[in-house]
C-alpha cells in the first residue's frame, strides 16, 4: 500500500496555508510592507510542495492582500494612505452582532477603509435588490429567504462568488450554494428553540422542558402555568416565517406538486399541521391574545416575565444577555418528527462594486478568528467558525446553562428550503395563515385556497 499523501490531502494543506497566512495579515501580525515567511519556509512548515506555495500566494496577490516581487518575496501590500476607501455594508437591525464594535476593530486594521452602514427592514428583499442593483451597497448580510429570492429572481450575477472553507461546517453553506457556487460566508447561524423562565417552573412545581416532549406536552404544561391576569404559559410570533413553517418541517412530508401541476394540501398532514397551529395559538387559556409585530416583541415580554416559554433563536437570547433572568433552553417539542429550522447569517458580496478590493477584507475580517472571538465572547450568536464556537466563554454575560444544546440537535437541523416551496409561496401561505388564525376562515378552506393560489 502507497503512503504518498492524496490530492485531498494536499489540498486541505494548502487551503490551511492559504487561510493561516490571511488570517495573519488581517490581524495585523504581518503589517503593510512587511514581508510573509519565504517560500522555502512556507514548503516545510506546510509539507507543501514549492509550486502549491507558489499557487497560495498566487491566491492571496488576487485577493489584493500581498504583492508577490521577483527574487525578493511576498509583501503584504503596502496602502496610499493618501487613498482613502469607502464602503457600505447593508444589514439587517435583527442581525446583533456587536457590528459597531467590529467595524472599530476592521478599522483599526485598515485605517484606510472607512465603513458606512445602511439598514434593512428583516426579509425586505425588495430593498437590498434595490441598493445591489444601484451599487449603493459592496457587501451585505442576507438570510436563506434573502438569498432564495435573489436566485429566483435570476439576479445571482450580481454576487461574487466566494470559496468554501473548510474551518466552517459544510451545513451552514447549504443556504447559500446555487448550482456548484457558494455566493456567501457563513457568519453566525441558530437553530429555532425553546426559551423557559426557570423561576416559573419551579414555582409551579413542574419539570423543566426535555427532548421528549411532544407539543401537547408543551400546552397542557403551559395551561399550568398560566395565572390570571399575571401571565401566560406560552407565547411567540405567530406570523413570522421562521416559526409557523416548523410545524410543516415536523410533519414529515414536503410540499409536492401534482401530475397537473398542482400542490396537494387538503387532508394531508400538512392541512393536520395547520390546523394543529391554529388550536394551538387560539388556545386562550395558554397564549395570550396579543397583537405581536415581529419576533422581539415576543421576547421582550418573556423578558418582562409576562409568558413562562417562548420559541425563539440564539439571535433572540441576545436580548437578555445583560439581564438578571433565570432561564433556560431546550430542544422544539415535536408534531411528527423531531426536526427545528435552522437560520444562518452570511456575507454577500457585490460582484460590480467599486471598491470590491476593500470589501472583501471586510468579509475576510467578519468570518475571521479575531471577529468570530468577539462575537463568541460578546453577544449569545453562535460564530460560524467552528473551532470559536466551540471555545469556553469567560465572559459575564446571562447565558442560558444548556447554551450548547445547538451541538446536540444538529441532526434535527432543516431549513426553509425543505418545504420544497419558492420565497413567493411561503408568503402566499403566511398570508392566508392570517385568515386561518383570525377564525375568518376553516383550515379545510384555506387549504383547497392554496392549492389554487400555489
Amino acid at each position: 500500500m502507497s503512503n504518498k499523501p492524496s490530492r485531498t490531502t494536499f489540498r486541505n494543506r494548502l487551503e490551511e496555508m492559504v487561510k493561516s497566512l490571511k488570517d495573519d495579515i488581517i490581524a495585523n501580525k504581518y503589517p503593510p510592507g512587511t514581508y510573509l515567511p519565504s517560500e522555502n519556509a512556507l514548503v516545510e512548515q506546510y509539507s507543501l510542495s514549492s509550486k502549491s506555495v507558489a499557487k497560495g500566494l498566487d491566491m492571496l496577490q488576487e485577493e489584493g492582500l500581498i504583492i508577490k516581487i521577483h527574487r525578493v518575496g511576498s509583501m503584504v501590500k503596502e496602502v496610499d494612505s493618501q487613498k482613502k476607501v469607502t464602503i457600505t455594508l447593508g444589514y439587517s437591525p435583527d442581525h446583533n452582532i456587536v457590528l459597531e464594535e467590529l467595524i472599530a476593530e476592521f478599522s483599526s486594521l485598515y485605517s484606510h477603509i472607512e465603513v458606512n452602514t445602511t439598514s434593512f427592514e428583516p426579509y425586505d428583499h425588495a430593498s437590498i435588490k434595490k441598493h445591489i442593483k444601484s451599487n449603493k451597497i459592496d457587501t451585505f448580510m442576507l438570510n436563506y429567504l434573502d438569498f432564495q429570492k435573489i436566485v429566483e429572481t435570476e439576479e445571482l450575477d450580481f454576487l461574487e462568488p466566494l470559496p468554501v472553507r473548510q474551518d466552517i461546517s459544510p451545513f451552514l453553506y447549504e443556504p447559500f450554494i446555487e448550482g456548484d457556487t457558494c455566493y456567501a460566508q457563513p457568519l453566525t447561524f441558530s437553530p429555532i428553540i425553546l426559551c423557559y423562565n426557570k423561576d416559573h417552573f419551579t414555582e409551579a412545581g413542574l419539570p423543566e422542558p426535555d427532548s421528549d416532549w411532544t407539543w401537547k406536552d408543551l400546552m397542557h404544561y403551559a395551561s399550568l402555568l398560566s395565572k390570571d391576569n399575571e401571565r401566560y404559559g406560552l407565547y411567540f410570533h405567530a406570523l413570522s416565517e421562521n416559526r409557523w413553517p416548523i410545524f410543516q418541517i415536523q410533519s414529515g412530508i414536503k410540499f409536492e406538486r401534482e401530475p397537473s401541476g398542482t400542490y396537494k394540501i387538503y387532508g394531508t398532514k400538512i392541512m393536520e399541521s395547520f390546523a394543529f397551529y391554529r388550536d394551538l395559538i387560539l388556545n386562550s387559556s395558554l397564549i395570550p391574545p396579543f397583537f405581536s409585530e415581529n419576533n422581539s416583541d415576543a421576547n421582550m415580554l418573556f423578558l418582562q416575565g409576562k409568558i413562562s416559554m417562548t420559541i425563539t433563536s440564539y439571535f433572540g437570547l441576545d436580548l437578555f444577555r445583560d439581564s438578571s433572568l433565570n432561564y433556560d433552553i431546550a430542544p422544539l417539542p415535536f408534531f411528527s418528527e423531531p426536526l427545528t429550522l435552522l437560520l444562518c447569517i452570511g456575507m454577500a458580496l457585490n460582484k460590480n462594486s467599486e471598491n470590491k478590493e476593500a470589501a472583501n477584507l471586510l468579509v475576510q475580517f467578519l468570518t475571521s478568528e479575531k471577529a468570530q472571538t468577539i462575537i463568541r465572547n460578546k453577544t449569545l450568536n453562535i460564530p460560524s467558525l467552528k473551532k470559536i464556537a466551540q471555545q469556553k466563554s469567560g465572559d459575564h454575560l446571562n447565558r442560558p446553562s444548556r447554551f450548547n444544546l445547538y451541538r446536540e440537535i444538529i441532526p434535527t437541523f432543516r431549513y426553509h428550503k425543505d418545504l420544497n416551496l419558492n420565497v413567493q409561496s411561503i408568503v402566499t401561505i403566511r398570508q392566508q395563515l392570517k385568515f386561518l388564525l383570525s377564525k375568518m376562515e376553516s383550515e379545510d378552506e384555506m387549504c383547497v385556497k392554496l392549492e389554487h393560489l400555489l
